[in-house]
């Protein structure tokens, strides 16, 4: 006989863990189906490991700054056996701890290669037939990073694709390099877009070229009233305020009222000196 769940995740990355700790307090019933080991790649072999890696040349290239902004003189030798010895403490050495954490969860986890019988039915190395309910992430807010020096980032619709789909799209640009934070940091050259829909004066879309962009733009919503985010007060100095003022500007368009951005030009004060 099938065991039979309200939820079948086919996999035990990161979504499946989120999945798990989600409908803790639903009452629903969930099995995870994972060949490997839980977590997936992210904690193990990618996101994790690779960005302990960054975070070793990244405190190399601090270092060099610090000749610029603080110091005469700055020594160092690069330990290369260090840096490897780091990154796999950060992956746990492979230990697939996280297993007994999932299943604390009240998870059901199986494991083995899962194969799709039907919509509603999974298949589990010919030993467990389980049926479950059909869902979908919604993709288009899910934010995508590259983890390059500065960062980039993005969610939603780029400004051409949301042209392509008959949008009636207002815009609004910046370059947090033109800004205090973007002084102090000795940051130069970065870049900031967003994508609002006039018509409905919701946020689409946004893209970030600045230090630690991944970090900001996880707080810019998509589909969030534009008045609502625009009304935030944002602590100076700080790189989140670049995405405020625009957030300003794309309240303005959609309004047709003048765009009040008194951040911005009150920062490009501080390049002008």
């Amino acid at each position: 006989m099938p065991e039979e769940f309200d939820v079948v995740c086919l996999g035990g990355g990161v979504a499946g863990e989120a999945t798990a700790v989600g409908r803790r307090d639903s009452g629903l019933t969930l099995a995870v189906v994972e060949r490997e080991l839980v977590g997936g790649e992210c904690p193990y072999r990618g996101c994790v490991p690779s960005k302990a890696l960054l975070r070793s040349s990244e405190t190399l290239t601090e270092s060099q700054g610090a000749r610029r902004l603080a110091a005469s003189r700055v020594e160092w030798t690069v330990d290369f056996p260090k840096v490897p010895k780091r990154v796999r403490s950060m992956a746990r050495d492979l230990d697939d701890s996280r297993a007994a954490a999932m299943e604390a969860t009240g998870v059901r986890l199986f494991r083995g290669e899962r194969k799709l019988a039907d919509l509603r039915t999974v298949d589990v190395e010919r030993e467990q037939l389980m049926r479950g309910m059909d869902a979908r992430a919604d993709h288009p807010a899910v934010p995508r990073v590259t983890f390059t020096d500065p960062e980039i980032a993005s969610v939603g619709l780029p400004e051409a694709a949301a042209r392509a789909k008959g949008l009636d799209v207002i815009i609004a640009t910046a370059d947090p390099a033109q800004t205090a934070r973007g002084a102090v940091h000795d940051f130069h050259q970065g870049a900031l877009k967003l994508v609002g829909d006039r018509e409905h004066g919701v946020l689409i879309g946004a893209v970030l070229v600045t230090p630690r962009a991944g970090e900001i733009v996880l707080a810019i919503k998509l589909r969030i009233p534009l008045k609502t985010p625009a009304d935030v007060i944002h602590p100076f100095p700080g790189f989140n305020r670049v995405p405020g003022d625009s957030l300003h500007e794309l309240a303005a368009k959609a309004s047709n009222k003048a765009p009040h951005d008194p951040d911005v030009i009150h920062h490009n004060q501080w390049r002008s000196q």
